[in-house]
């Protein structure tokens, strides 16, 4: 079956079944390309790892890794969900470019961590949602084999068009006060939230492919952990959304 990464616009009254769909390179190439990709996640998440851990005190650590190396963490129930929320409040702000807007980012935006990672699929089952409410939605999900770099999946309708993107990198240049959702293959443009919360879609990628984009993508993601750590350290309280908790 040949794997295809869906990025589509159509009309809101049309099905919802995709009317753009990018295939893939298949073959060998395919199977080099993935491995590029991977190794250079890797290499992504290993330089944040370090800064993970800055904030995870000593306590909360098990002295034993696991064969990823990575911390394993015991807690409550309770425990896991304020982890949760505070991840979500963090992603809000990073995306929002200011604190204390969760609320009003929940209002706006549909936020759905989930165990397993975003696919096409899965994305237009939300479609009749979107439709109804106007909000768009953010599906994350944390893989084991890197926690810090999350998979982003994007369903919003624009200009009259459903827009479904499987997965996109976070981008944070250094002179903005916000992170940018730039879907992964670079080529189709980026998504970034006005100072009213409001999504655009921005037809030009902020860069042309990942190593160009390496810089920005690890000050986002640095960033995404530095902000869950002051929350933590100041003992900041947030409410789950609604698709988080059902997830």
């Amino acid at each position: 079956m040949q794997k295809v990464r869906v990025a589509s616009w159509r009309d809101s009254n049309e099905d919802s079944q995709p009317i753009a769909a990018s295939p893939l390179p298949g073959g060998s190439q395919s199977a080099l390309n993935d491995r590029n990709w991977g190794a250079k996640l890797t290499r992504l998440t290993n330089k944040l790892l370090q800064n993970e851990r800055r904030w995870l005190s000593g306590r909360e650590r098990k002295r034993a890794r696991d064969p990823r190396g990575l911390w394993r963490l015991e807690m409550t129930e309770i425990e896991q969900q304020k982890r949760i929320a505070n991840y979500l409040a963090a992603f809000a702000h990073l995306l929002g470019g200011r604190p204390g807007r969760f609320t009003e980012f929940r209002d706006k935006v549909d936020l759905m961590l989930s165990g397993t990672a975003p696919h096409a699929f899965g994305l237009m089952q939300f479609a009749s949602r979107i439709q109804a409410t106007g909000r768009p939605l953010l599906w994350v999900h944390q893989s084991a084999e890197c926690p810090t770099v999350p998979q982003i999946g994007l369903v919003a309708q624009m200009g009259g068009g459903m827009h479904y993107i499987e997965s996109c990198m976070l981008c944070l240049t250094g002179e903005d006060d916000r992170a940018t959702l730039v879907p992964d293959g670079f080529n189709l443009g980026a998504y970034r939230f006005d100072d009213m919360l409001d999504l655009h879609h921005i037809v030009q990628a902020p860069a042309s492919d990942l190593e160009a984009a390496d810089g920005d993508m690890v000050r986002a993601y640095k960033r995404l952990i530095a902000i869950q750590a002051d929350q933590w350290e100041r003992g900041d309280i947030f409410d789950l959304p609604h698709l988080a908790r059902a997830a």
